[in-house]
């Protein structure tokens, strides 16, 4: 009825006009003859008001109706409910709206060829990966059976090439995935240390190469956490191969859990700390940007910038918080937060963690 009132209120001035005219002709009829005046100023009154609540019902009746085709158009953007829509449009008002109407069905048209589009490139990245995964695994099958037939510089290289192959392509898979029109997370309780021990199994040949000492303080040892395992697992995936990449003499990766709790909410504090080169002050508030390589990068390292942008947006995804801190050629400390929750969602439930 706000609305309606509204549209009432646009009119006022057209119904003050015709009660002005109502009143000089009453004036005319009173200097005329008053005693005829007094016997019509009910009927007068009658008519006015009537008149009055006569235009204000059309006015109502005619912008519900308006309202209701245009929600129509907006629910099915089709000619046929355009065409109503333009039927409750006055000959002014017609004009606007179809140019309107049209506009909006140019939009329409657009968006239907970028989702299109959309959907061809995930295809197309799906099956790509699918397609390099078959040289991926030849080279797994060779390193994990005839291992011992290389040499043990050449093994390393081999290894180093299958561990970055791998992270591409989980970047790439992951980066449409993110971008995509649908996700299929599989939200479940995890076990933190168990996802931790598979990340740095899958870039056990790199930290063995880089002679890495990585300490595991996990306390208590069974932390349950509900989230999706394989986008969990990438993520914490980005924060060792940065450690790696940008790692320096004797590197080390140290990782511990705290609890805390803060404005009555309960969560587990993840730290995964390096000793490498660190990042600059300057550059500190930009790593998570898409394609921030920094002020100070060693060129033969070819970084991209995706790794913790990734790494970002997929903790925004399962509804984790992501924090860096840095002291520049000490090392950088990643600090993930992660709510505690004492019962897992189910579909129609209220848990009080919702992802993303």
């Amino acid at each position: 009825m706000k609305n309606y009132g509204k549209r009432i209120a646009e009119y006022m001035p057209w119904l003050l006009l015709t009660g002005c005219v109502e009143g000089i002709c009453i004036l005319f009829l009173a200097l005329a003859d008053v005693q005829v005046l007094q016997v019509l100023a009910g009927v007068l009154t009658l008519m006015t008001v009537l008149m009055y609540a006569g235009v204000c019902i059309y006015i109502v009746k005619k912008e519900q109706k308006k309202e209701e085709a245009f929600a129509l158009f907006l629910k099915e953007p089709e000619e046929k409910t355009a065409e109503q829509l333009l039927l409750y449009c006055g000959k002014a008002e017609k004009e606007r709206m179809q140019n309107l109407l049209d506009y909006l069905q140019i939009q329409r048209k657009e968006k239907e060829n970028l989702l299109k589009k959309t959907e061809d490139y995930e295809e197309y990245i799906e099956g790509w990966s699918h397609e390099v995964k078959t040289p991926l695994s030849l080279l797994t099958f060779i390193l994990g059976n005839h291992k011992e037939e290389f040499s043990e510089p050449v093994g390393y290289k081999l290894e180093y090439i299958q561990t970055r192959m791998q992270e591409s392509i989980d970047q790439m898979l992951f980066y449409a995935r993110l971008k995509g029109g649908h996700k299929d997370y599989l939200f479940e309780m995890l076990n933190l240390k168990e996802s931790l021990g598979k990340v740095l199994e899958d870039y056990g040949p790199l930290l063995e190469e880089k002679k890495f000492h990585v300490d595991i303080q996990m306390e208590p040892e069974g932390i349950q956490i509900y989230s999706d395992r394989r986008g969990l697992e990438f993520m914490l995936g980005q924060f060792i191969s940065n450690a790696v990449k940008y790692c320096d003499k004797e590197p080390e990766i140290r990782i511990h859990v705290e609890k805390r709790e803060e404005n009555r909410k309960k969560m587990w504090i993840l730290y995964i700390e390096d000793n490498g080169c660190g990042v600059k002050a300057c550059d500190l508030p930009y790593i998570f940007d898409k394609g921030f390589t920094g002020s100070d990068i060693n060129v033969s390292k070819k970084p991209t910038g995706m790794g913790l942008y990734l790494a970002r947006e997929m903790a925004t995804d399962l509804g984790l918080k992501l924090y860096a801190v840095s002291e520049y050629r000490e090392g950088l400390t990643m600090k993930v937060q992660i709510p505690i929750v004492d019962r897992p969602c189910v579909p129609g439930s209220d848990c009080g963690v919702l992802p993303g």
